[in-house]
């Protein structure tokens, strides 16, 4: 497809600006533009970049994100519609792609990223209330470190009890459980396991959905998929 024909299909934004034509000239093709830093990615964006596509067919097109991500069925939907309106999809990535549109990234033949640019980490954002959303690794994350935390209070005091004390191994043990039941106890109660269950089902939905692009988009083997996935999904640290 030409320069002249080149487009600059605008999403998020009523003002075409020239550096967005200059990038489509320079690139040689057509490109969605989906930016939005601030905002969450919503039925309402699928929606648009369907009207916008309506029965166009691209050889090739390129998709600009700059996105902290939101639902991710939402963004696995933007890729169906995508695909079938282009032969080959590349993600264009300035400055970041989060959440759910590193899911975006993942459905695209080829991913184009700026020397500063940012992918993941791929975890689902839930509704909290009051138009705020939340990720769902969260929750998980603070399990982790309570987790971690209980073992290692277990452990040293136990060790504590061992050298301080003439007591038996057994009991130095028996009354570190007892303190880090004190200590950490409350902490437990406190996390909703009717939450977890619900961000659980949350994360597993977003894997699922990382892995199916993978396997179409790329072929990989499921092996493979699950692998890179979870790593997207749970190597990043903690924000």
């Amino acid at each position: 497809m030409g320069t002249k024909n080149s487009k600059c299909l605008m999403i998020k934004g009523e003002t075409t600006y020239p550096e967005f034509q200059t990038f489509v000239d320079a690139r040689n093709r057509p490109a969605i533009f989906l930016l939005m830093p601030e905002d969450e990615l919503l039925w309402s964006h699928a929606l648009a970049i369907r009207s916008v596509l309506q029965d166009k067919i691209f050889d090739e097109l390129d998709l600009v994100i700059h996105s902290s991500g939101g639902y991710s069925d939402v963004a696995y939907q933007i890729i169906q519609t995508l695909r079938l309106h282009a032969k080959k999809l590349n993600a264009c990535v300035p400055i970041w792609a989060k959440s759910a549109a590193t899911l975006l990234c993942i459905g695209a033949d080829t991913i184009v990223l700026d020397e500063l640019a940012q992918l993941g980490p791929l975890d689902p954002q839930i509704y909290i209330g009051e138009g705020n959303l939340m990720s769902a690794l969260n929750a998980f994350k603070n399990l982790e470190e309570l987790t971690t935390f209980s073992k290692k209070t277990l452990h040293e005091v136990a060790i504590m009890l061992a050298n301080e004390t003439e007591l038996p191994v057994n009991d130095c043990i028996k009354y570190a459980i007892n303190f880090v039941e004190v200590v950490s106890g409350p902490l437990f109660a406190k996390l909703d396991l009717n939450k977890l269950g619900e961000y659980s089902r949350a994360l597993s939905v977003s894997k699922e959905y990382g892995k199916r692009l993978l396997n179409r988009s790329h072929g990989w083997t499921s092996d493979r998929s699950e692998e890179v996935i979870s790593r997207l999904v749970y190597g990043y640290p903690s924000p």
